[in-house]
Protein backbone atom coordinates (compact mmCIF):
# COMPACT_ATOMS: atom_id res chain seq x y z
CA UNK A 1 0.00 0.00 0.00
CA UNK A 2 1.29 3.51 -0.69
CA UNK A 3 2.63 5.65 1.80
CA UNK A 4 0.41 9.02 2.85
CA UNK A 5 1.59 12.04 2.93
CA UNK A 6 0.72 15.04 4.22
CA UNK A 7 0.27 18.37 2.05
CA UNK A 8 -0.05 21.80 3.86
CA UNK A 9 0.92 25.30 3.29
CA UNK A 10 2.70 27.43 6.23
CA UNK A 11 4.23 31.11 6.86
CA UNK A 12 7.44 29.78 8.11
CA UNK A 13 10.41 29.08 6.09
CA UNK A 14 12.50 25.59 6.47
CA UNK A 15 14.51 25.51 9.88
CA UNK A 16 17.54 23.83 8.26
CA UNK A 17 18.32 24.07 4.23
CA UNK A 18 16.76 25.75 1.33
CA UNK A 19 17.83 24.75 -2.10
CA UNK A 20 17.16 27.52 -5.06
CA UNK A 21 17.51 26.86 -8.84
CA UNK A 22 17.87 30.05 -10.65
CA UNK A 23 17.60 28.26 -14.26
CA UNK A 24 14.99 25.27 -13.49
CA UNK A 25 14.51 24.82 -17.03
CA UNK A 26 18.31 24.70 -17.79
CA UNK A 27 18.89 21.94 -15.05
CA UNK A 28 16.09 20.10 -16.91
CA UNK A 29 17.30 20.35 -20.27
CA UNK A 30 21.14 19.37 -19.00
CA UNK A 31 19.24 15.79 -18.84
CA UNK A 32 20.95 15.51 -15.18
CA UNK A 33 18.98 12.80 -13.78
CA UNK A 34 19.20 14.26 -10.41
CA UNK A 35 21.04 16.91 -8.40
CA UNK A 36 22.64 16.80 -5.19
CA UNK A 37 23.07 19.68 -2.53
CA UNK A 38 25.68 20.75 -0.71
CA UNK A 39 25.28 19.01 3.00
CA UNK A 40 24.28 20.58 5.56
CA UNK A 41 24.18 19.85 9.25
CA UNK A 42 20.93 19.24 11.15
CA UNK A 43 20.62 17.05 14.64
CA UNK A 44 24.69 16.51 14.99
CA UNK A 45 24.61 14.87 11.60
CA UNK A 46 25.23 15.67 7.74
CA UNK A 47 22.57 15.58 5.29
CA UNK A 48 21.99 16.54 1.64
CA UNK A 49 19.08 16.92 -0.49
CA UNK A 50 18.69 14.98 -3.73
CA UNK A 51 16.50 16.50 -6.34
CA UNK A 52 15.27 14.68 -10.05
CA UNK A 53 13.69 17.80 -11.89
CA UNK A 54 12.25 15.23 -14.25
CA UNK A 55 11.23 12.94 -11.69
CA UNK A 56 12.93 9.90 -10.67
CA UNK A 57 11.48 7.38 -12.83
CA UNK A 58 12.97 4.40 -11.33
CA UNK A 59 10.33 5.05 -8.83
CA UNK A 60 6.91 5.93 -9.73
CA UNK A 61 8.11 9.65 -10.13
CA UNK A 62 6.84 10.04 -13.63
CA UNK A 63 5.16 13.55 -14.12
CA UNK A 64 6.33 14.84 -10.55
CA UNK A 65 9.56 16.55 -9.03
CA UNK A 66 10.94 13.95 -6.59
CA UNK A 67 13.13 15.05 -3.38
CA UNK A 68 14.74 12.56 -1.17
CA UNK A 69 16.55 13.41 2.38
CA UNK A 70 20.34 11.71 2.45
CA UNK A 71 21.70 11.05 5.27
CA UNK A 72 26.13 12.20 4.58
CA UNK A 73 29.25 10.83 5.82
CA UNK A 74 27.89 7.14 6.75
CA UNK A 75 30.91 5.72 6.19
CA UNK A 76 32.63 6.51 8.88
CA UNK A 77 29.90 4.98 10.81
CA UNK A 78 29.78 1.71 12.64
CA UNK A 79 28.12 -1.86 10.62
CA UNK A 80 24.83 -1.49 12.36
CA UNK A 81 24.71 2.50 12.38
CA UNK A 82 20.72 3.71 12.66
CA UNK A 83 19.17 7.10 12.94
CA UNK A 84 15.62 7.77 13.14
CA UNK A 85 14.21 10.92 11.99
CA UNK A 86 11.05 12.76 11.43
CA UNK A 87 11.38 15.04 8.68
CA UNK A 88 9.64 17.64 6.17
CA UNK A 89 10.63 18.42 2.01
CA UNK A 90 9.22 22.25 1.07
CA UNK A 91 8.19 23.65 -1.90
CA UNK A 92 7.96 27.63 -1.97
CA UNK A 93 4.92 29.22 -3.71
CA UNK A 94 6.68 32.82 -4.15
CA UNK A 95 3.19 34.41 -5.43
CA UNK A 96 1.46 34.21 -2.06
CA UNK A 97 5.29 33.30 -0.17
CA UNK A 98 4.03 30.06 1.09
CA UNK A 99 5.74 27.00 1.88
CA UNK A 100 4.18 23.82 0.80
CA UNK A 101 5.02 21.33 3.25
CA UNK A 102 5.47 17.66 2.23
CA UNK A 103 5.25 14.80 4.86
CA UNK A 104 4.79 11.68 5.53
CA UNK A 105 1.38 11.82 7.51
CA UNK A 106 0.94 11.32 11.47
CA UNK A 107 4.43 12.65 11.53
CA UNK A 108 5.72 9.22 10.90
CA UNK A 109 9.59 8.52 12.04
CA UNK A 110 12.13 6.71 9.12
CA UNK A 111 15.24 4.77 10.11
CA UNK A 112 18.12 5.35 7.98
CA UNK A 113 20.57 2.46 8.48
CA UNK A 114 22.95 0.97 6.01
CA UNK A 115 20.65 -0.03 3.28
CA UNK A 116 18.68 3.05 3.30
CA UNK A 117 20.60 5.97 3.58
CA UNK A 118 17.80 7.74 1.55
CA UNK A 119 14.33 8.80 2.57
CA UNK A 120 11.53 11.09 0.42
CA UNK A 121 9.38 11.69 -1.77
CA UNK A 122 8.82 10.25 -5.19
CA UNK A 123 6.13 12.34 -6.13
CA UNK A 124 6.53 15.81 -4.74
CA UNK A 125 4.44 17.56 -6.35
CA UNK A 126 2.97 16.82 -10.17
CA UNK A 127 4.36 18.71 -13.24
CA UNK A 128 0.95 20.14 -13.71
CA UNK A 129 1.17 22.17 -10.22
CA UNK A 130 4.72 22.94 -10.93
CA UNK A 131 4.67 24.67 -13.76
CA UNK A 132 1.03 26.41 -13.32
CA UNK A 133 2.30 29.62 -13.28
CA UNK A 134 -0.81 30.22 -10.48
CA UNK A 135 1.01 28.50 -7.82
CA UNK A 136 4.03 30.15 -7.40
CA UNK A 137 6.30 27.30 -7.49
CA UNK A 138 7.94 28.42 -10.65
CA UNK A 139 8.50 31.90 -11.47
CA UNK A 140 11.05 33.46 -14.19
CA UNK A 141 12.82 30.14 -14.48
CA UNK A 142 13.43 30.31 -10.41
CA UNK A 143 12.22 27.84 -7.95
CA UNK A 144 12.91 26.72 -3.95
CA UNK A 145 12.89 23.49 -1.90
CA UNK A 146 13.79 22.91 1.33
CA UNK A 147 13.72 20.15 4.27
CA UNK A 148 13.30 20.19 8.05
CA UNK A 149 15.18 17.18 9.79
CA UNK A 150 14.10 16.67 13.53
CA UNK A 151 16.80 13.72 14.66
CA UNK A 152 15.22 11.63 17.30
CA UNK A 153 17.95 10.66 20.03
CA UNK A 154 16.12 7.57 22.79
CA UNK A 155 18.06 8.85 26.17
CA UNK A 156 16.85 5.39 27.63
CA UNK A 157 15.82 7.27 30.65
CA UNK A 158 12.61 6.35 32.29
CA UNK A 159 10.77 4.53 35.33
CA UNK A 160 8.92 1.74 36.08
CA UNK A 161 5.95 2.18 38.17
CA UNK A 162 4.69 -1.18 40.12
CA UNK A 163 1.60 -1.40 42.16
CA UNK A 164 0.76 -4.35 44.62
CA UNK A 165 -2.72 -4.55 45.75
CA UNK A 166 -2.63 -6.14 49.56
CA UNK A 167 -4.75 -8.45 51.15
CA UNK A 168 -5.96 -7.97 54.82
CA UNK A 169 -4.78 -11.04 56.92
CA UNK A 170 -8.41 -13.32 56.85
CA UNK A 171 -6.69 -14.48 60.43
CA UNK A 172 -7.45 -12.17 64.01
CA UNK A 173 -5.68 -11.81 66.67
CA UNK A 174 -7.05 -10.81 69.98
CA UNK A 175 -4.24 -9.40 72.42
CA UNK A 176 -4.61 -8.66 75.60
CA UNK A 177 -2.94 -6.85 78.22
CA UNK A 178 -3.53 -7.35 82.45
CA UNK A 179 -3.09 -4.27 84.51
CA UNK A 180 -2.81 -5.09 88.39
CA UNK A 181 -4.73 -2.45 90.77
CA UNK A 182 -5.83 -0.35 87.51
CA UNK A 183 -7.82 1.87 89.68
CA UNK A 184 -6.40 1.92 92.65
CA UNK A 185 -3.06 3.20 90.92
CA UNK A 186 -1.74 6.63 91.45
CA UNK A 187 0.07 6.38 87.83
CA UNK A 188 -0.66 8.34 85.59
CA UNK A 189 -0.07 6.86 82.36
CA UNK A 190 -0.03 2.69 82.44
CA UNK A 191 1.52 0.54 79.66
CA UNK A 192 0.33 -2.37 78.08
CA UNK A 193 3.07 -5.56 77.32
CA UNK A 194 4.66 -5.15 73.91
CA UNK A 195 2.99 -7.14 70.66
CA UNK A 196 5.38 -7.68 67.86
CA UNK A 197 2.67 -6.95 64.56
CA UNK A 198 4.44 -7.30 61.01
CA UNK A 199 8.28 -6.14 61.45
CA UNK A 200 7.25 -3.68 64.25
CA UNK A 201 6.82 -3.78 68.22
CA UNK A 202 3.62 -2.26 69.39
CA UNK A 203 2.76 -1.22 72.99
CA UNK A 204 -0.72 0.92 73.95
CA UNK A 205 -0.56 3.81 76.68
CA UNK A 206 -3.57 4.15 78.56
CA UNK A 207 -4.12 7.19 80.51
CA UNK A 208 -6.43 5.86 83.46
CA UNK A 209 -8.04 9.26 84.57
CA UNK A 210 -8.26 10.66 80.90
CA UNK A 211 -5.73 12.80 78.31
CA UNK A 212 -5.66 16.33 77.29
CA UNK A 213 -9.51 17.77 76.64
CA UNK A 214 -10.63 14.30 78.30
CA UNK A 215 -9.06 14.69 81.02
CA UNK A 216 -10.62 13.91 84.70
CA UNK A 217 -13.65 12.75 82.77
CA UNK A 218 -12.87 9.99 80.26
CA UNK A 219 -10.49 7.00 79.70
CA UNK A 220 -8.41 7.99 77.10
CA UNK A 221 -5.86 5.17 75.28
CA UNK A 222 -3.30 5.99 72.51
Amino acid sequence: MANEISRVERDLPPAHYTLKTESFSLLVKSEKEKYESDTFEAGSYKWRLVLYPDGNKKRNGNCHISLYLEIDGVESFSDNWEVFVNFKLFVFDQIHNKYLTIQDVDGKVRRFHKMKTKWGFDQLVSFEDFYNSSKGYLVNGCCAFGAEVFVIKPTHKGETLSMVKLKPPTDKAILTSKIENFSKSDKKVHYSNKYAVGDRKWKIKIYRKGYDSAEGDYLSVT
